[in-house]
C-alpha cells in the first residue's frame, strides 16, 4: 500500500474457499471456457462497433452518390455489414443465436453466465456449446475480415473514380 508518500507492505496468502470441492482440473476448465468467452464477447463487440462505423460512413456516402450503380453498391455494403453485425437492414431486426456477431455475443454472454455460475466443472454440454460458439464467431470474424480486406477497398476504388470521400475503417 502506498499512501502519503510511504509504502507498507506485508505479505498475502490466498486460499481456496473451503466450500469448494471441485477439483483443480475443473476449477481450470471452468476458467479457460470462461475466458474464451469473455474474449469472444470482446471480439464481437470489436466488430460491431466496426460495422457500425462502417455504416455510418456509408449512409453518408449514400447521399452524395445519388442514384445508379455505385448508390447500389453502397447499400449492398451497407446491407452486407447490418446483416453481418444483426442490426438489420432498413426496417429490419437482428436475430438471436450465432448467425450474427450480435447473436454470437449474446450466446457467449450466455455461456459466460453458466461457467461462471457455480464453482463446478463444466458439462460436457456447456463445453460442447461453447466450442460451437467459438467456432461460429471464428467463421463471423473472417467474413467480417473479407468485408474489411476485399468488400470496402473495393468500393472505395469506385468512390476515388467518383471523386467521393474515402471509407476509413479503424
Amino acid at each position: 500500500l502506498t499512501a502519503n508518500g510511504k509504502t507498507l507492505t506485508q505479505p498475502l496468502t490466498i486460499k481456496m474457499d473451503p466450500r469448494v470441492k471441485t477439483p483443480m482440473t475443473g476449477l481450470e476448465q471452468m476458467f479457460t471456457h470462461s475466458m474464451r468467452a469473455y474474449t469472444g464477447i470482446q471480439q464481437a463487440n470489436e466488430a460491431i462497433n466496426q460495422t457500425q462505423a462502417l455504416r455510418a460512413q456509408l449512409r453518408s456516402l449514400q447521399e452524395r452518390a445519388g442514384k445508379g450503380l455505385l448508390a447500389d453498391a453502397i447499400t449492398a455494403l451497407d446491407q452486407q455489414a447490418a446483416d453481418l453485425a444483426g442490426t438489420g437492414g432498413v426496417g429490419r431486426r437482428g436475430g438471436g443465436g450465432g448467425a450474427n456477431l450480435n447473436g454470437s455475443m449474446g450466446t457467449l454472454t450466455g455461456l459466460l453466465e453458466v461457467f461462471e455460475g457455480a464453482d463446478v466443472t463444466p458439462t460436457t454440454q456447456a463445453i460442447a456449446a461453447s466450442d460451437e460458439a467459438q467456432r461460429a464467431l471464428s467463421a463471423l470474424l473472417a467474413r467480417w475480415e473479407e468485408v474489411k480486406t476485399k468488400n470496402v477497398p473495393s468500393l472505395n476504388e469506385r468512390l476515388r473514380r467518383a471523386k467521393l470521400p474515402l471509407i476509413n475503417l479503424p
